[in-house]
């Protein structure tokens, strides 16, 4: 008789601490970053937790949209924690090496060593460099958790995040 109370017991505690019964699960994030009204294609979104917690970031599509991340090992790990969080947006200066905007490698059969590989990518890099950026420079000041005028995100949201970003905020 007390094994199959402590045998019930067991089982209770197994279910109750199982995915969707009574503990926290990964709420979807969505959304569109636009600035100045156009789509922000190839910027990092993240959202900083506010206290204790895990980030959750994701790269705009050319469209602009984003679907949160918070663990990438799993495949449940898209969405974000409940809770309250700073959001931030970064997008590099240059297209990164190898994407479609950005340089591609020459001679790549000459490519062999882990050093031909950095070496390649530092020439490509300087290259690029001396072009002006295809890209409108995404201000700084949203890409610090700390000074970012973006406002604070819950999460669960009340539907897809929708972000326009001032092209002039650094001057603000």
């Amino acid at each position: 008789m007390r094994v199959r109370f402590v045998f019930q017991g067991l089982l209770a505690a197994a279910v109750l601490a199982a995915p969707g019964c009574g503990g926290k699960r990964l709420v979807p994030v969505k959304g569109t970053v636009t600035m100045d009204g156009k789509p922000l294609k190839s910027a990092e979104v993240t959202l900083w937790p506010e206290g204790k917690g895990q980030l959750a970031t994701s790269m705009t599509k050319a469209d602009g949209s984003f679907n949160l991340v918070t663990r990438l090992d799993v495949p449940d790990g898209v969405g974000a924690w409940p809770g309250q969080y700073k959001m931030t947006i970064y997008r590099a200066e240059y297209p990164d090496v190898g994407t479609p905007e950005g340089p591609q490698f020459k001679n790549r059969e000459k490519i062999v060593t882990d050093e031909d590989y950095q070496r390649e990518f530092a020439r490509m890099g300087k290259e690029q460099r001396k072009k002006p950026s295809p890209w409108e420079k995404v201000p700084k000041v949203y890409a610090d958790s700390k000074k970012t005028p973006l406002p604070p995100v819950t999460v669960p949201t009340n539907g897809p995040l929708a972000i326009d970003l001032d092209s002039k905020a650094d001057e603000k």
